[in-house]
Parts: structure tokens; sequence; C-alpha cells
């Protein structure tokens, strides 16, 4: 049973197409990694299942009761420190007394803030990030939307929120919005690529990053044929070269390469 299932999302704006038939599906537990540039209609889609725009035609479905969710430029009131903050948002929530209390402790410790006494107008970005992705978990809810949570982050900032979001993994389902391509190699099960309104290319990031034809990273030396050869259909043409192969192993693409060869560079 999926978590989210969108069909044949359209929109448009007077005259420009967003969305051009996109359909997606998100597996229970899964990290999803929605990619494309920027501009390419990311955050219009997500507006679109939070139901926070309008759709000109498809369909959108979740069995998620709960949806938490991080725009990509979130707003705070800065005077409140980090526990405060969640606890202010978990009342929202219907949240009270010792499972309040006790859902913020969880959420601070995950989000690398417990103790923290800075108000959050003297947070750092990532510490400001990391308090959104807290806020978006304090109601438990089995659908997370991430949008850019890693985007103008410094190294250390983004190791941290990638961690934190790869720890989710199993206890909610993650739509994780980006078009930082290394971020979503590093923590997703699934990709969706969208490039001018379409979703162009999508599956297991394991079979998106195996080449369509077999490419192998060969290790030779030269000397005499004194080691048996790791692949015989290319034995007779290293022959005439005097080499020796030394290892093979087959060559994986990275998400860069599937994606500049699904999108093109323009």
């Amino acid at each position: 049973m999926t978590v989210l299932e969108v069909t044949d999302l359209h929109k448009s704006f007077g005259s420009k197409t967003v969305l051009d038939g996109v359909s997606l599906a998100l597996e229970p537990g899964e990290i999803y990694g929605f990619l494309g540039r920027n501009g390419s209609g990311k955050t219009t889609a997500i507006r679109a299942i939070l139901g926070l725009t309008s759709i000109d035609s498809g369909e959108l479905k979740t069995t998620a009761k709960r949806v938490g969710f991080l725009p990509d430029v979130p707003s705070y009131y800065p005077w409140m420190r980090a526990d405060e903050f969640l606890k202010y948002c978990g009342r929202l929530c219907g949240l009270r007394g010792a499972v309040l209390d006790n859902r913020v402790e969880l959420l601070l410790s995950l989000a690398k803030l417990t103790g923290q006494s800075q108000r959050v107008m003297d947070f750092s970005r990532g510490m400001r990030q990391r308090l959104g992705i807290a806020q978006a978990l304090i109601d438990a809810p089995e659908l997370l939307i991430l949008d850019e949570p890693t985007s103008a982050l410094d190294p250390i900032g983004r190791y941290d929120v990638l961690s934190m979001i790869k720890a989710l993994r199993g206890q909610a389902t993650v739509l994780f919005s980006t078009h930082l391509l290394n971020d979503a190699e590093k923590i997703c099960d699934r990709v969706g690529i969208l490039h001018d309104g379409k979703i162009v290319a999508e599956g297991p990031l394991n079979h998106l990053l195996t080449p369509t034809s077999e490419r192998l990273h060969l290790v030779v030396s030269p000397g005499p044929q004194d080691k048996p050869s790791t692949s015989s259909r290319l034995q007779s043409a290293i022959n005439h070269s005097g080499w020796v192969v030394e290892s093979s192993q087959p060559e994986h693409r990275s998400l860069e390469e599937v994606f500049i060869a699904t999108t093109g560079r323009e």
C-alpha cells in the first residue's frame, strides 16, 4: 500500500505549464528523492500535495493521517529557544503534559539541540534547519515532506541534516525535494527526476545507477601473461598490447550522470 500517490498532475500559471502529467508513488518507510533543477516545479508539486495550491487536473491520494512539512525557507519566532518553539508547535497539535515533554526531549536529541539555551535568532542556518525538521516531526507524522532542507548549508550543516533525515528511514515516509544530487545519492531509496514539468526518470536508486550497457573498470599492468584473465572477451585484445588484467569490476554511474542524461545540459 502506498502512503502517497500522485497521478497525472497538471498545473499551469497563465500560459506557463509548470506540472505536465506528474505521477509518483511513495512506499511506507522509504526516503524518496524528488529531484530537479531550481524552477523545475518541485515546490509547486509539493504545494499541490499539501493542498496549498489548486491543481488543473489529476489525482492526489494519501493514507497518512498526519503530515509534517518543512518549507524551503522556514520562519520561526526569533525570541524563542528550541524547546519553547517545539512545545508551542506541540500544543498546536493538541499535545499536552508528559506526552509533549517526552516528544520534545526526543526531537531535541534527534536534532542535536538538547540543552541549547540560545534563542532561535542566534542559531546557525544548519541549526535552524534541524529545528525545522524537528517541528515537522512533532506530531509523529506518517508522511514527512522536506523542501530543499540542505540548500545553502555548509558541509557540516548538510551532514547533520542528512544524518537526521537518514535516521527517519522506516519510521516515516519522507519526500525529500532537492537539487543537490550528492545529497540524494547518500540517503535516498528511490528517486524521481522532474524536468520541464514531467517525471523523466524514476526508480530505485541502485537500478538507476546501473548502466544499461555493461561497463568495466580494469586495472592492468605490463608484463608477461602470468595471471589469469578476469575477462575472456578482452583477453585477445589485451594480449596484443602485452598488458595483464590485474582486476575487473562493474562500473556504476553517478546520479549526476543519470540526471544529465535525462534532462540535458540546457
